[in-house]
C-alpha cells in the first residue's frame, strides 16, 4: 500500500512541476522543432 501512496504522490508533484514550468518546457519543445524544421529543409547541413 505504501508504494502506492509514494507513486501517487510522484505523479502528483512531476504535475506541479511541470505546470509550474510549462513556458520553459514550451521553449525548448519549440527550439527543438525549429531544429528538426531546418535539418529536414537543409537536408542536414543546419546542424553540420
Amino acid at each position: 500500500m505504501r508504494s502506492k501512496g509514494l507513486k501517487m504522490s510522484f505523479i502528483k508533484d512531476a504535475k506541479e512541476i511541470f505546470q509550474q514550468n510549462i513556458r520553459e518546457f514550451g521553449m525548448y519543445i519549440a527550439l527543438f522543432v525549429i531544429m528538426v524544421i531546418f535539418t529536414i529543409t537543409t537536408k542536414g547541413v543546419f546542424i553540420s
